[in-house]
């Protein structure tokens, strides 16, 4: 249940590429990294695989519960939560979480 699988994608997917030419690049764990979101570019680090910060500043934790993934923003109750199939395919995607472009550097 990774990020990559998130974005319904399987396999070794390095970058997904949109049209509009945002994108969002991926490590060898399936989790996101980094990417473009209009104007917008964001990072993610990763401190093991239940925890990682956004834009420096904004943190977030990982849950995994039986077929769901929650990732939430730690001391906020705000979340996302990823449900997948018995053969890990996303069926359900739920989010209180909404861009926060502050805390995105914009691209230079």
């Amino acid at each position: 249940m990774t990020g990559r699988k998130a974005y319904m994608l399987y396999g070794d997917v390095y970058k997904l590429e949109y049209e509009n030419c945002d994108f969002i690049i991926f490590n060898a764990d399936g989790n996101v990294v980094s990417g473009k979101y209009g104007q917008y570019l964001f990072e993610n680090v990763y401190s093991g695989t239940d925890k990682y910060t956004q834009g420096g500043t904004l943190k977030y934790d990982i849950k995994y519960t039986g077929n769901k993934r929650i990732e939430y923003i730690t001391l906020e109750n705000l979340c996302t939560t990823y449900v997948f199939d018995e053969k890990g395919r996303l069926i359900e995607m739920d989010s209180s979480i909404k861009l926060y472009v502050p805390l995105i550097r914009k691209r230079k």
